[in-house]
This record gives C-alpha cells, structure tokens and sequence, in this order.
C-alpha cells in the first residue's frame, strides 16, 4: 500500500529491494558474495523464473543500481496495493473514525509495509493518545518486517508502533501486548475475502488478543457469486474418471457413477475480465455470505441459495468474488475487488465456506 499520508514517505526502492523477494539463500564460501534466489516476471510470456541474483549484506545495504531498482519495481506485485489510492484513503478515514478514544490499543495484524501502523499512529496522536493509547504490529515474514521497520524508522515512526516479527497467534497478552486492543486493523484480506488463512486468524484474535465487540478495520465485506457456462473452464477441471483407458481393463467404478468417482472441487484465482469472450453469464450476481469481522467468524457456514437463471445452458462453473468491502461503521463502502474465482459446479447450489 503506498505511503498516502500527508509526510510519510513511499517505501525507497532499496527498502523493496529489500523485501520485495522471496529469498532461499544458498550456501557459499564466506568469501564468496551473499546471494538469493529472486522471483522475477516475465512480461511477455507471464512465466515467473527463479534467478540467482547477487545481495547486500544486512538491512541497511546500500542502495541497487538504478537499473536494478527499476527492474525490481517493475516485477513485484505488490505495487498493485501500493498504488490503489482510493483503497487507501477508505483506510485512512476508517482509522481515523476507529481511533477516536486517546487510550485506544490498535492491533494491525499482517502490517505488510506499515501504512497501516502508521495511519493509526498518527490517529492516535491526532486525538492526544501518545503516550496514553498505543499501536503494536506484526509481521510474520521477516524481510518484509525487516522492510517494515525501515519506513517506520524513515517516516519518524518508529518508536511509535511496536513492531514483532511474529504470527499473530503466537502474540499473547502479558507478553507482547500489555493488554488485549480495542481496535483491530488488518491488510490480510485477499481478492476472495476467505483467502490468507482470514477466518482462523479472526478467531484466535477475538480469543486471545481482542477486547469483547472491538472495533475493526474492515467491518464488513460481502462475496458474490454468479453461474457462468465456460467450456474453457471446464476444461481445468476433468470430471471424467479414468478408468476406461486402463490397460488391465478392471473397472473399479460402480455402473452409472464413471463420471462423478474421484471428482474434487477446483478453484482457480484469476482475472475473469480477460475470459470475457470464454464465459456466458447464467444468472444475476448474488450473495454468498457476508461477513462482520467485529465479531467472532464460525468455522462451519451454509447457504442454501435457490438461483433462478437467465438463460438455457450448461452451469460448468462459479464465478465467486469479494465485492464490496465496508470499511468502517459510518459510510465508507468500496467496491474494490476485480479478481474472480473460478469455481468448477458440480450440480448444486449450496455454498460453502
């Protein structure tokens, strides 16, 4: 997410070149240079490739060539967060209205680059909390903690936000925080909103690390669905058995169930908006499930949605999404999410979470 607050500044390329990589260090001579695999894109094929590349030792290495930087930026995919302006702002506004009580103890769980943090940070101080309310923060990936830290430290930060490279299960009260946060706000939803381990995460937060009825940040979010015939789709998924190319000629299906034997429901996360030619639309969109993260989510959820269709067809998937996203109590609603799931049908309408 892109540093959008009035004198914080965006995270350095350096600071990326940092993190923005998955490192799997390798195991050299100590006088040989200190390397890592990098995960980089390729533009025109849409293939990701493993390179060996070259890394500076310690957190506060110097700056990468400008080309380097240049190439880094371009590749990493979290500058689609970085750069979603009007996502930001609804956070901010939401902090902004959460964070009203000077005692407030916010907790942002995944703080990823810390705006986040920062936002209530300053939230706080805005209403003369520092020094009686706090912020604690954790960030389970390292150099994406070690990232964290750095814009903290270079927007005046950091002794503002506590920061713990830690998973927010293995936080506890007494330890880490001197006492259980009012005030949840979290950047771990995904396009599908049940993605990043979401629900097993609220629920150890509500248990151990939250006061009862807190305020969160988001509040609510809502997913849709839709009925889409898609032979393309389809075609992800066999719901053929295979048995009749065995070469012992032994059937092991019972008569009349060849096609439905060892079939598994699929999903595939991807941009539906280039599959336009690919997909019919079936139905009106409508609502799966909708969820108030201010409360402790249930493991187990059923819906039972009768869906009358706009056309004759052939139902060969779900198209499921994360719509609209509620960021706080008062009006701030953001339709943000793009991204479908693809989800194969196989002949009933009960959603499941």
């Amino acid at each position: 997410m892109p540093g959008c607050l009035a004198g914080l500044a965006t995270p350095p390329p350096a600071a990326l070149h940092l993190l923005l990589r998955g490192r799997r260090r390798m195991a050299f001579s100590a006088a040989a240079p200190s390397r890592a695999f990098q995960l980089r894109l390729n533009p025109l094929t849409g293939d990701s490739e493993w390179l060996v590349v070259d890394e500076a030792e310690g957190e506060d290495a110097g700056a990468a060539p400008p080309q380097t930087q240049r190439q880094l930026l371009a590749a990493t995919s979290y500058l689609d967060m970085l750069n979603d302006a009007a996502r930001n702002r609804a956070y901010r506004r939401a902090i902004d209205a959460a964070v009203s009580d000077p005692s407030a103890r916010v907790l942002d769980i995944g703080a990823g680059t810390g705006l986040l943090s920062m936002m209530s940070a300053r939230a706080l101080g805005a209403v003369g909390g520092e020094g009686r309310g706090s912020v604690s923060a954790c960030e389970s990936y390292l150099p994406m903690g070690k990232l964290t830290r750095k814009v903290l430290r270079t927007n005046g930060m950091e002794n503002k936000v506590k920061l713990f490279h830690k998973r927010s299960d293995e936080l506890e009260v007494g330890v880490e925080l001197d006492s259980p946060a009012d005030v949840l706000v979290s950047e771990i939803l995904d396009s599908e909103l049940l993605g990043e381990g979401l629900i097993p995460t609220l629920q150890q937060a509500h248990d151990s690390l939250l006061v009862k009825n807190p305020k969160t940040v988001p509040y609510r979010a809502t997913t849709y669905g839709q009925l889409v015939e898609s032979p393309f789709l389809w075609k992800m998924h066999d719901l053929h058995s295979n048995e009749a190319n065995a070469a012992d000629g032994v059937w092991l299906t019972p008569d009349g169930m060849e096609n439905i034997v060892s079939v598994k429901l699929q999903q595939h996360a991807m941009q539906c908006d280039p599959l336009e030619d690919e997909i019919r639309l079936l139905s009106e969109p409508f609502k799966v499930f909708e969820f108030d993260f201010s409360e402790r989510p249930e493991s187990q959820r059923e819906n039972k949605i009768t869906i009358k269709t706009t056309g004759d067809g052939c139902v060969h998937a779900i198209i499921s999404w994360g719509a609209s996203v509620r960021f706080c109590w008062v009006n701030l609603l953001l339709h943000s999410s793009q991204m479908g799931e693809a989800i194969n049908y196989q002949g009933s309408t009960t959603m499941r979470r």
